[in-house]
């Protein structure tokens, strides 16, 4: 394979949302369509790629290390994060995607979505197949935004 060409097949693990049970919202078909962990192998690469806010806008995509570089920044653990909000009257639980490096930095995470739908469409299950490349899969949970913050100071809850 030459240098910026397609990847193998055989060298490349692609992984997408699964759809939910129900009735699928706008919002859901467009992360169904646009949602993206692409793990390259030959390159060493892991693309990460999500719907932005607006529906019509852009896919935001972002490219990391494999653990295969030896890179101290490169993608050791996808942590599926939950945390409760509360905002005036109204409360709930945020899901965010985390990728995070080997002193359990976040490198990137995904938006915020409502936790319920998230964990459907974001199965841990899903991951299991990043486990050879030396990524892990892990699950945290949160009682608040603040404790999710200070376990995560580098990230941006509201990004």
């Amino acid at each position: 394979m030459t240098q910026g060409g397609p990847p193998s097949q055989a060298n490349v693990i692609e992984l997408r949302p699964v759809p939910p049970p129900g009735r699928i919202v706008p919002a859901d078909k467009t992360a169904l369509r646009k949602w993206l962990l692409r793990a390259d192998v030959a390159n060493g690469t892991l693309v990460f790629a999500e719907e932005r806010f607006a529906i019509v806008t852009s896919t935001r995509t972002v490219s990391l290390a494999l653990p295969s570089t030896g890179r101290p920044d490169a993608v050791r653990t996808i942590s599926l994060a939950d945390y409760r909000w509360i905002r005036n009257l109204q409360t709930g639980i945020a899901f965010r995607l985390l990728l995070l490096d080997r002193d359990g930095r976040a490198l990137h995470m995904s938006r915020v979505r409502d936790q319920p739908k998230a964990s459907q469409m974001w199965p841990r299950e899903l991951f299991t197949p990043l486990e050879p490349l030396g990524i892990s899969v892990t699950e945290e949970h949160y009682p608040s935004t603040k404790a999710f913050r200070n376990a995560h100071p580098d990230v941006k809850i509201f990004a």
